[in-house]
């Protein structure tokens, strides 16, 4: 499992993910965020960079990933992180943040996305739960 993005939201669904017994690999823009070393000593691994790069997915092996959550606090570029991590996989299972409730109905539906679009919603356990199992 892939988590982008490592603010409250992130930290709970890798913690999640973790308790699972779910290897997670966390990718992080920023090296100083305090949780990334509290990641990787509960064995998470975490990559410093950009998700919304194609070639940062790649070398995270997103073409490998179960599933792929952005939670970015920033619509757009989860959507472009999403974006750019299906020309790797196609059929890649993706959890986006996305906040505008409008634009979660559309995407979801043309896209083909699996959408939330609150932080309550993801934590919501019945909601990560059911958004935890890959197909």
């Amino acid at each position: 499992m892939i988590v982008c993005g490592l603010g409250r939201l992130g930290y709970f669904i890798a913690e999640q993910l973790l308790q699972r017994g779910e290897r997670v690999l966390i990718v992080e823009r920023n090296e100083d965020a305090a949780t990334v070393e509290h990641f990787r000593s509960l064995g998470a691994d975490v990559y410093i960079g950009d998700a919304r790069l194609p070639r940062v997915l790649q070398d995270v092996g997103v073409m490998h990933a179960k599933a792929l959550y952005s939670v970015i606090n920033n619509d757009f570029a989860n959507l472009e992180v999403g974006l750019n991590a299906r020309t790797f996989k196609p059929n890649l299972r993706l959890v986006l943040r996305i906040f505008d409730d409008t634009m979660s109905e559309r995407l979801k539906k043309s896209l083909d996305i699996q959408l939330t679009y609150s932080m309550t919603a993801i934590a919501d356990q019945p909601m990560f739960d059911a958004l935890a199992v890959t197909p």
